[in-house]
């Protein structure tokens, strides 16, 4: 039989799914072990998004467009100083 390289991303896929298989299937400590971690680490990112989540929502977004805009507008080198005051309460609330 003829393989065909139409479809050599399937065979590729096919090789790696058979592999994982026949690892996970020698090393089930191991594997177990490993998805702990991930599911951990899963875990503490998706409490990280909600919290930034949470910081973001209560920011004023409007209120701080129309300080910066009229920071920049009427004394362009205080700019600046108003992203960095704003990243270092951003940092105290983290």
């Amino acid at each position: 039989m003829k393989l065909s390289f139409r479809y050599f991303h399937v065979w590729i896929f096919a090789a790696f799914v058979t592999g994982f298989a026949v690892v996970v299937g020698l090393n089930t400590k191991a594997t177990e072990r490993a998805i702990e971690r991930v599911m951990e680490d899963g875990a503490e990112v998706v409490e990280m998004a909600q919290n930034a989540s949470a910081l973001v929502s209560r920011l004023d977004l409007a209120a701080l467009g129309r300080e910066a805009y009229a920071v920049h507008f009427y004394m362009p080198s205080k700019v600046l100083d108003l992203v960095s005051r704003e990243l270092q309460r951003i940092e105290r609330e983290l």
